[in-house]
């Protein structure tokens, strides 16, 4: 578990995730959670398969979700299956094992019968790992036969759709994001395409990024070979700020769990492992010496927990509370307006004017907060003025939940047998 000496990140900075997100800002402006997710979501692609996540970025055509994915995806290269669309015969003809690969498709939203079909094959491959398909081929002989197909393993799946409403099975396997579409965020992405036009181009800085970044994505596959598990024996500490009150929410605890390991295994240079003192040996040279192995599973920090939901807070607020990102920008929007007219009420025609946004937009989000009980409206003649509730948006606050490494040692002597398991402690 030594750190190699030509890799392009010190893996023992607290901070990596950060570091890594910001080497893509020559592409990408702004987004750091949504940059972060997605490249997580493509590096649990060799963890094992409980922790592997997927991520539907969602946001208006003309947003940038291209753009995000592809300047992620560019550093997995090797390893994404990239579709616009994709048929029930890719299913059939392609990599027998899917295990350690990425499928990118565009347009989720697509509606035809072929694409919601394999769409459906899809969700099965992510949810089973493993599928056989009845093929009719003309063998040899160009006599037509039936013949069994099968595809194992569970890829990443990384897609782009303009509708915020997906179905509910498909959101039980993936992240969905939302890109910035305020107009700071517009304001920046002005700014950055201007400058792009002043830039000198003494040399690609772009591209020693992508190669930097696929360094590190090696070093991390490589890494893997060698991980059985990853365990989060807090489990009990953090039940207590995890809610119970959405039905909603259980999805999302489990990713936010897979997210969680993934961000240790990120961090592994400053985690706790187990060593299965089994091992076992390998030849080691031409002379049959041989060589002992052993596997490590990592034990999660509770800062691996904190930093998941920094990363994944868009997606859980919505979830908890039951709006999406846009409602809670009206929202805001309502409260603001509000406390500067002394809590008279705004009229929708404002909350559409200083959102930029269509009044028909407006109304559908005014009514999902009032839906959630977030928002009231008050009759005025013809119309409504709204108002912020007391209800207030609701979170998960993980700050004061403490797990030390007494609590480690306890944990693992209560559930691993000392004759076999080691703990050991990161240098």
């Amino acid at each position: 578990m030594t750190q190699e000496i030509d890799l392009p990140y010190d893996l023992k900075n607290k901070f990596l995730l950060d570091e890594i997100a910001n080497s893509f800002n020559e592409k990408i402006v702004g987004e750091t959670n949504n940059k972060k997710m997605i490249f997580l979501s493509c590096i649990s692609k060799d963890l094992p398969r409980q922790f592997r996540q997927s991520a539907i970025v969602s946001s208006s055509s003309s947003a940038g979700k291209s753009n995000l994915i592809n300047s992620i995806l560019e550093i997995f290269s090797k390893d994404v299956i990239d579709h616009t669309d994709f048929s029930t015969s890719f299913f059939m003809r392609s990599n027998p094992n899917l295990n350690g690969k990425i499928l990118k498709l565009e347009q989720m939203e697509k509606t035809n019968d072929r694409h919601q079909v394999s769409l459906g094959i899809l969700k099965h491959q992510l949810s089973e790992g493993k599928m056989k398909i009845g093929l009719s081929e003309r063998d040899k002989d160009g006599k037509w036969q039936a013949t069994d197909h099968e595809v194992n393993g569970i890829p990443v799946y990384i897609s782009t759709t303009t509708n915020q409403q997906i179905d509910l099975e498909t959101m039980n396997r993936a992240w969905l994001l939302q890109l910035d579409e305020s107009i700071n965020q517009s304001e920046l992405i002005k700014k950055h395409t201007l400058s792009e036009y002043s830039k000198p181009k003494f040399f690609d800085s772009w591209n020693d990024n992508v190669i930097k970044n696929r360094i590190l994505v090696e070093h991390y596959e490589k890494y893997s070979r060698t991980i059985d598990n990853i365990y989060l024996p807090y489990s009990n500490e953090i039940n207590s700020v995890i809610p119970s009150n959405t039905v909603e929410f259980r999805r999302d605890l489990k990713k936010i769990l897979n997210l969680t390991a993934t961000i240790a295994f990120i961090h592994y240079q400053n985690r706790i492992h187990i060593r299965d003192n089994k091992g076992k040996n390998i030849i080691k040279d031409q002379f049959g010496n041989t060589e002992k192995t052993y596997s490590y599973s990592i034990i999660s920090d509770i800062a691996d927990f904190n930093e998941a939901l920094i990363i994944g807070q868009q997606a859980i607020k919505q979830t908890m509370n039951k709006v999406n990102e846009s409602t809670l920008d009206v929202l805001q929007v309502v409260k603001e307006r509000n406390n500067l007219n002394d809590n008279e009420g705004i009229k929708l025609s404002e909350v559409a004017k200083e959102l930029h946004l269509s009044e028909s937009r407006t109304r559908e989000k005014l009514n999902q907060g009032r839906e959630a009980g977030l928002i009231l409206a008050k009759k005025d003649g013809h119309a409504y003025l709204y108002f912020p509730s007391d209800k207030n948006i609701e979170l998960i606050n993980s700050n004061d939940v403490v797990f030390s490494k007494e609590d480690v040692e306890k944990w693992f002597k209560s559930n691993f047998p000392q004759d076999r398991f080691e703990l050991k402690f990161p240098l």
